[in-house]
């Protein structure tokens, strides 16, 4: 987790490795006595939230308005010369690896802050860098799981994820009605995936802060310009072994079909094969030109999750067919 001269510098100061990480101490994280300010594990193991005895014990239920700031805080002294950050829900109150979690805020570099290394002070000291998140319309009232991810910039290459209990309320009533009206318009329910990384064989690149491949929104940039990363690189690189889930949206619309048009469901990312000769998938809600299936293959018809392609068996009349065909001709042939 630390270089040989971070270590150093800990053992003078009198600070543990793992004393010197970071942890958010607001929103209140799910079961803060337990909760350690250490990264995830490299293989993954207690990902997301870091998954140990009693992970989703409620401490205290922290409350959010839609459009209302809120403070996100942390307290330690290893920022690892800042990185990157997101702040991303989820419907889970438990969440697993299948959660689905959107992403509400990133921060692209000087996070959890903006420093060439570490900061001095020790484990409890606050974090003199404050940080906020809001609730955005396209967020339903109603219980939540918040998560708060880092990559750090320099040191090795881990992810810190602490999770806090949410309770999301309405907008306040002050608000007039035609700001009401407006938001309600301007509602999305489409989030994008949280970025996972360093736990599940993808790599962030030490020395910069990550750009996230989809920080949504709300993006906030406190770190040096200098230390970003280029845009179109690589956020990591690596062929990861699982990502967070994707939240896929349902989309209601008609469909030409022939003779009756019908109302279909279509999902992000299904396919449709179209009468076992063809398919098409369902990309940013749009269906993509339809292609045939190879030769001698064909599809189950309909639409699923997965494509299922299977070779087309001859039938033994077809086959004798052939044979007779082939038998006759050469008759004609020699007389």
């Amino acid at each position: 987790m630390f270089s040989k001269s971070i270590l150093a510098a800990a053992a003078l100061l009198g600070i543990s490795a793992v004393e010197a990480h970071m942890i958010m101490t607001e929103p209140i994280p799910y079961g803060k006595d337990t909760l350690n300010n250490s990264p995830l594990a490299a293989d993954g193991s207690d990902f997301p939230c870091k998954l140990r005895s009693n992970t989703y014990e409620v401490t205290e239920w922290n409350t959010a308005q839609i459009g209302e700031s809120m403070p996100l805080t942390f307290e330690g002294s290893a920022t690892h010369g800042g990185g990157s950050c997101q702040v991303s829900l989820t419907t889970d109150l438990q969440p697993t690896k299948d959660s689905e979690w959107m992403v509400i805020k990133s921060i692209e570099g000087g996070c959890p802050a903006n420093v060439d290394g570490n900061l001095s002070g020790g484990a409890s000291m606050a974090d003199p860098t404050k940080f906020n998140y809001t609730i955005p319309d396209g967020i339903s009232p109603g219980k939540y799981t918040l998560a708060w991810t880092w990559f750090n910039r320099i040191g090795n290459r881990e992810m810190y994820m602490n999770c806090a209990p949410l309770e999301v309320q309405s907008a306040s009533s002050k608000r007039s009605d035609v700001e009401e009206k407006r938001d309600v318009e301007k509602r999305s329910s489409t989030f994008p995936p949280m970025f996972v990384a360093n736990v599940n064989g993808c790599t962030t690149s030490e020395g910069v802060d990550i750009r996230f491949p989809q920080p949504g929104d709300d993006i906030q940039y406190n770190g040096e310009p200098s230390n970003l990363a280029s845009a179109g690189a690589a956020a990591c690189t690596g062929t990861p072994t699982f990502a967070a889930a994707v939240l896929r949206p349902l989309l209601w619309l008609l469909l030409p079909r022939p003779q009756t048009p019908t109302l279909l469901l279509r999902v992000e990312g299904e396919w449709n094969c179209i009468n076992g000769s063809s398919f098409q998938r369902c990309a940013n809600g749009q269906w993509t030109p339809a292609q045939n299936v190879a030769a001698g293959t064909q599809c189950t018809a309909g639409q699923s999750s997965n494509l299922a392609i299977s070779a087309i068996k001859l039938k033994p009349r077809t086959v004798r067919e052939g044979r007779a065909r082939r038998h006759a001709h050469g008759g004609h042939v020699h007389a």
